[in-house]
């Protein structure tokens, strides 16, 4: 029964799947209504010793918070994704890489500032975006290539960072 689902449970994101569908919906509209958009994918980045801090895996609970941190500075005109266990996008519709880059930088720093207990411990989480414009000129993967291109970016200098590619 789940596997018919648009939504993934967990963090009521679209799966991938939805969420490809509904992105190239958005993009002809952005085309028929003469705007731009730009897409963020947004990775949790990879926990230290987790197995020594916590009795139990934290995970979970780091994607519960991290996806209601998303889904909160989010506007009606978004479309939230989870992309795979650890990765989200989101679309911006009528919104440039520029602002999109600023929306990013602020989640970012308000992510990295939630202190998230887990069973007696608690402790912080990172995320790394990485954004990209997305036009009707592109393909639907390769929009998300692109963008994972921008992630990986910020991934090299360590997580923690917001990298954008210039389109």
């Amino acid at each position: 029964l789940k596997s018919y689902l648009d939504v993934d449970i967990e963090t009521k994101a679209l799966k991938l799947e939805s969420f490809k569908d509904r992105l190239g919906e958005e993009i002809i509209k952005a085309e028929y209504a003469k705007t731009s958009g730009a897409i963020a994918i947004i990775k949790i980045d990879d926990f230290l010793d987790q197995a020594n801090l916590f009795e139990n895996n934290p995970f979970p609970k780091v994607l519960e918070i991290i996806s209601d941190t998303i889904a909160k500075e989010m506007t009606p005109l978004n479309i939230f994704g989870r992309l795979s266990e650890r990765e989200f996008g989101v679309y911006f519709f009528n919104s440039t890489s520029k602002e999109v880059f600023l929306w990013a930088e602020k989640l970012r720093v308000k992510i990295a500032r939630i202190p998230i207990s887990v069973v007696s411990k608690q402790t912080t989480y990172t995320v790394s975006i990485g954004v990209s414009s997305a036009n009707s000129s592109m393909g639907i993967d390769d929009i998300i290539n692109n963008a994972e291109l921008a992630l990986q970016k910020a991934l090299e200098k360590g997580g923690n960072t917001v990298r954008t590619t210039h389109n």
